[in-house]
């Protein structure tokens, strides 16, 4: 059996498993940017439905890869390349971090 290993979210030089991302932080930046109210709006724009986004952003529940890439899509579309690079950053360095 071969394992394959789970594939990175990247954004031109800048990678990071869904799982790390701060799906919250994405989505109020995204509502933010594009002035929308209702997290529905957010799903409604990357074809998804809201239950499968309160998912990711109530329960903590790591979205599919496609969906991930989407909402992250979204926010490079929304926030701009220079934003969303930083933002995975972030929590590519979060999740790196030993603790304490």
């Amino acid at each position: 059996m071969t394992i394959h290993p789970r594939p990175r979210i990247r954004i031109g030089e800048v990678a990071v498993l869904p799982r790390f991302v701060d799906w919250p932080v994405i989505v109020i930046d995204i509502k933010t940017a594009l002035g929308l109210v209702h997290d529905s709006q957010v799903a409604e724009l990357v074809n998804i439905p809201i239950s499968t986004l309160r998912a990711y952003l109530d329960r903590g529940s790591e979205p599919l890869y496609w969906c991930g890439a989407a909402i992250i899509e979204l926010h490079t579309r929304a926030c701009g390349l220079d934003q969303t690079q930083l933002r995975l950053r972030e929590f590519r360095e979060r999740a790196t971090r030993s603790p304490s």
